[in-house]
């Protein structure tokens, strides 16, 4: 789960990144993957548990809070794969409880099921083995240089300048700004990945783990390595969104990497999807829209390579949306089709299109005790077919009017 993954920058990053693409073997790319919403608080429950999820359906059930199904959302496919023998693992899941992190009890729900929050848990690791230096960390900084200002105090004024300037021609640490350590922070869990990963399952079935990212979300200019910040950020935001997702799928790729050198990339379903897109964002195929690139909010990410799937990446242009995961996930591998806490039978529901709404409020704290949301009509579409075509995108009210109030 790459929040805030931009579905159309996929194609330019296997385009002007052939040594990305090649590590992508066997994965189909869904380009044409609408979200719901243009934020996480209503992009991402239909991505956890599927169509149920989205935001009028959330809407429907009007006695139950919100963030209660926020969390039911995200337990769909653990609860799934366990009662199918699968274990099951989750790491930071997106607004627990409704909190921005660290409140797991709504997850005690399913004590069979692993979830923690390894956010930002590597970033000193990171940044020591990269030799960068946090500006923010005033302790480091007052340790490392509290020497040489002993020194600089205790010689006589005519040698102070002298040390002074070997000190300065000394080659320095890079070092890391306000911006570039909120990048840093989320970017550096990806980075580790192999080092969390081992190849020991408690179940003969094997095991579903989903885990949630933001190293596109936040974002700061990767420098050309897409590692480590550049020393001069950019300014252009569309630019540095597009750099951000080309770091994400460096690190994925350098993961599959290390998936085959242990005989374990051919026997994973592997699924990469995004919450949303960033709106304002000036991607070449949003260029036509006559109101602006509004759509590119709701362009979600989706790519998918199942078990044993080899060869060079194939593209798939059916209408997609993000609420499509849990079918991928599931698929010939036993699972019921019925959602275990609402006993509704999984479906999807896009075959006439789909309700996407602008975000009222992405802060879902501002929902904690909410039973609804807020949705308004006027910031709102009804999206089917092409979505790269602007008149598949029709005002909902309209499209309501035309449709009989349906």
């Amino acid at each position: 789960f790459l929040d805030r993954g931009i579905g159309p920058f996929v194609g330019e990053i296997f385009e002007n990144y052939p040594e990305i693409k090649e590590k992508f073997g066997g994965f189909t790319w869904y380009p044409n993957t609408v979200s719901f919403s243009g934020s996480t608080v209503t992009g991402a429950p239909p991505l956890y548990g599927g169509y149920e999820y989205n935001q009028e359906n959330m809407n429907a059930r009007k006695n139950e809070k919100l963030r209660i199904k926020n969390t039911e959302s995200q337990l769909v496919l653990p609860k799934l794969f366990l009662d199918a023998g699968f274990t099951a693992t989750m790491t930071d899941p997106i607004w627990p409880n409704y909190r921005w992190a660290g409140d797991l009890s709504a997850y005690s729900r399913l004590p069979e099921f692993s979830v923690s929050e390894l956010e930002g848990k590597n970033y000193e690791r990171f940044v020591k083995e990269k030799g960068l230096l946090d500006y923010n960390d005033a302790d480091s900084v007052c340790r490392k240089q509290i020497v040489n200002f002993s020194f600089l105090q205790i010689l006589i004024p005519k040698l102070r300048n002298d040390f002074y300037q070997k000190l300065r021609a000394i080659p320095k640490r890079k070092g890391i700004s306000d911006g570039a350590r909120g990048w840093l922070w989320r970017f550096s869990h990806l980075y580790y990945l192999p080092q969390m990963t081992d190849f020991e399952c408690e179940s003969e079935q094997g095991a579903f783990i989903s885990i949630h990212s933001l190293a596109a979300h936040d974002v700061y200019t990767p420098s050309d390595d897409f590692e480590i910040p550049a020393e001069e950020p950019l300014s252009d935001g569309t630019e540095i969104h597009h750099r951000a997702d080309i770091a994400a799928f460096k690190q994925f790729g350098k993961f599959f990497d290390f998936l085959r050198e242990n005989d374990c990339y051919d026997n994973t379903r592997i699924i990469i999807v995004s919450d949303h897109g960033c709106i304002g964002s000036n991607e070449k195929q949003y260029e036509r829209f006559a109101k602006g690139n509004f759509a590119s909010g709701y362009s979600a990410m989706l790519l998918c390579k199942d078990f044993g799937s080899a060869g060079k990446i194939q593209i798939d242009n059916t209408f997609m949306t993000n609420a499509d995961t849990i079918f991928l996930a599931k698929e010939g591998l036993g699972l019921s089709d019925t959602n275990p806490y609402t006993e509704q039978k999984l479906a999807s529901q896009k075959e006439n299109g789909v309700n996407v709404y602008w975000c009222v409020d992405w802060n879902a704290g501002n929902f904690i005790d909410a039973t609804e949301f807020d949705l308004d009509e006027n910031n709102a579409w009804h999206v089917s077919g092409d979505i790269y075509d602007e008149k598949n995108w029709v005002p909902l009210a309209e499209w309501k009017e035309r449709e009989g109030g349906k």
